[in-house]
């Protein structure tokens, strides 16, 4: 496939995995990483910055280290390679794949403690600040999702049936869960499940 300009600055824009890219625009991962490095196309949009090389790296932290770039207002130091589906920057280092979080803090810290994983105290996936990472259970990760609003509550789920008001009245209601559920479109458990206050907790 022939690229143009316009897939160029896609390209440049996208910060998925190098092979999803080359399987979208048919062409060589080779490619896709030479036009992200500026090797390739770099006359094409010069204003948006190209990803940054790293030669002779010696070690996954000297690859984190020449790949990432501090934000001074935040602290933190965002990945400026591809990322993962779920937004943490990865990448590959003698046949290996890694995470650029972890490596940054295993190198300033340590290995992280079996079985935890590592909990982002400023909310941004991209960030490799050791300094924001502190080792978790899968369920202090939850929590914090909870405390830090980072999930649709209530109304915003894309699965709710119900407004918060409707909650608030089959809460405050005296009827059976089987009247209210046909009066309000949904099922007996859900209704049982909103009065003891296993589902919609986030709503009083």
């Amino acid at each position: 496939m022939k690229l143009n300009e316009a897939d160029v600055i896609a390209i440049l824009l996208d910060r998925r995995p190098e092979a999803d890219m080359a399987k979208q625009f048919g062409v060589a991962k080779n490619t896709i990483n030479r036009i992200r490095t500026g090797a390739r196309w770099a006359h094409v949009a010069p204003d948006i910055q190209r990803w940054h090389r790293y030669v002779r790296a010696s070690s996954p932290a000297d690859v984190v280290a020449q790949r990432s770039t501090l934000d001074p207002v935040t602290g933190c130091r965002n990945w400026d390679g591809s990322l993962q589906s779920e937004g943490y920057g990865n990448f590959s280092f003698d046949g290996q794949f890694y995470l650029a979080h972890r490596v940054a803090y295993e190198a300033a810290k340590g290995p992280i403690p079996d079985g935890l994983l590592l909990r982002h105290s400023c909310d941004n996936r991209r960030c490799c600040n050791h300094e924001h990472l502190t080792p978790g259970s899968d369920q202090d990760n939850k929590d914090d999702c909870v405390s830090r609003r980072r999930h649709y509550f209530g109304e915003q789920h894309h699965w709710a049936k119900l407004t918060e008001s409707q909650v608030q009245e089959i809460r405050a209601s005296k009827s059976r869960n089987k009247d209210l559920a046909a009066e309000f479109g949904v099922d007996p458990s859900a209704v049982s499940h909103i009065k003891r206050n296993r589902n919609w907790r986030a709503t009083p």
